[in-house]
Order: C-alpha cells, then sequence, then structure tokens
C-alpha cells in the first residue's frame, strides 16, 4: 500500500513537472493582444480596457429600462467577436464577471428574478454549436444565484444576420419572429439579457412579444451596445 502511494506520489509529481514545462516552452497567449507575458489567455492589460458605461439606462425600449455595460469598441468587440465566431468558449465567464460587477452597482435587487436571453433559431444554434447568450447567462446566474429560463422564449424565424441591414431592415427582418411559452413562465421579474445592441430592434421584438402575454416586469440588459439609440 506504502509502495503505491509512492508510485502514485512520484507520477503526480512527474505529470505536474511536464505540465510546467510545456506551460514555459509553450506559453499561452491573450486572445485579444497576442502578449505572452502572463502566460494566460485573457491578460490584465486588456481587461483594464473595458470601462463601464454610467450605471443608469442607456435607453428605454417599450418602455422597459436597457442598462449596458460598456460601449462596443476595441476589447469588448474583440470579445463578442471570439465568443460567436471563434468558439472562445471561456470568454463567456470573463464577459459575465462583468455583467455581474456592473449589475451588482445598479439600484435592482434581483432576488425574486429569473435571467432569459434573447434566444437563437434552431437551425442556426445548431450550426454554431452553442448560444453564446445562454454561455454567458449561466455564468450570470452563477454568480448572482438566480436560475435561468430558456424554454419561455424561442425564436421561430430563421432570420438574416443583422450588421448588415438597414433599421428598417431589421424590423422587418425580426418581425414575428419570436413566441412565448406562457406555461413555462413562473411568476418572476425578468433579466433578458443579449450580448450586444446596437439599434434595440431585437430587445424590441423580445420585449414585445412578452408584454402581449401580460408579462411585464422586465429588465433589459447587454453586454456591450454601439451607441445607436432608435429605439
Amino acid at each position: 500500500m506504502k509502495q503505491e502511494r509512492k508510485i502514485k506520489m512520484k507520477y503526480n509529481s512527474i505529470s505536474e513537472f511536464f505540465i510546467g514545462l510545456l506551460d514555459f516552452i509553450y506559453k499561452k497567449e491573450c486572445v485579444i493582444c497576442h502578449s505572452k507575458k502572463e502566460n494566460t489567455f485573457f491578460c490584465s492589460r486588456c481587461k483594464t480596457k473595458i470601462p463601464f458605461n454610467s450605471f443608469y439606462p442607456i435607453k428605454f425600449i417599450n418602455y422597459l429600462e436597457v442598462f449596458s455595460c460598456t460601449n462596443y469598441s476595441d476589447v469588448a468587440k474583440e470579445m463578442v467577436k471570439l465568443l460567436k465566431f471563434h468558439n472562445k468558449k471561456f470568454l463567456a465567464k470573463e464577459i459575465a464577471k462583468y455583467c455581474y460587477d456592473y449589475l451588482s452597482k445598479i439600484n435592482i435587487d434581483f432576488s425574486d428574478y429569473e435571467i432569459i436571453c434573447v434566444p437563437l433559431h434552431i437551425k442556426k444554434q445548431k450550426n454554431r454549436g452553442f448560444n453564446q447568450c445562454e454561455l454567458i447567462a449561466k455564468e450570470l446566474s452563477s454568480m448572482m444565484n438566480i436560475p435561468c429560463n430558456f424554454k419561455l422564449v424561442k425564436k421561430i424565424k430563421n432570420t438574416k444576420p443583422m450588421y448588415k441591414l438597414t433599421y428598417l431592415q431589421r424590423l422587418e427582418n425580426l418581425k414575428d419572429a419570436f413566441e412565448v411559452d406562457k406555461k413555462e413562465f413562473h411568476n418572476k421579474k425578468l433579466l433578458l439579457i443579449d450580448d450586444i445592441t446596437t439599434t434595440g430592434t431585437t430587445l424590441y421584438e423580445v420585449t414585445t412579444e412578452l408584454l402581449k402575454n401580460d408579462i411585464k416586469d422586465i429588465t433589459c440588459f447587454t453586454f456591450t451596445n454601439t451607441g445607436k439609440n432608435l429605439l
């Protein structure tokens, strides 16, 4: 038994040695600035480049408050892009940390809330492999100690990508795109999150469907915003 323990301890120490050696030889680089100085995928220098917005709503959509953590520039923009299109799923936790820090500073008690997020159409989610907003929501749920609800709102229309569309085209593109399953409503206030807001059309369409179903206690929140306040 002692011999087995010694062998196991020796094996563990050898494994740790080689892991450390590999870390030294193949240093991790920051996915944003590609620096290897800190041997991490997201360095402290880049973290300091995400300033908070003010702790007040950036706009109102359907008379609901919309908060946003930071502006869509530099590091925040790159984080969203890498998460959505380059499978850097670990960034969901980093984004959620910023969201948690921001939300803890606004004057709202979230103890009676559920987190919902803007859903993807089933085909788009299958192609991407995940919904980045769900990943962020799950991390945020753990930090805030409030549940997620991904069954309440579904996307039933496979819409075109939004980034090339005008404001009016976005409205038409998202018309009747979402559906609310009222039986999945748990009589909780809702924190509706999205990764980014531009014109606000997505949040408008989702909240419109919720309001049609007499679900009114909603706070909208996005990690970042472009500043295009058309709604």
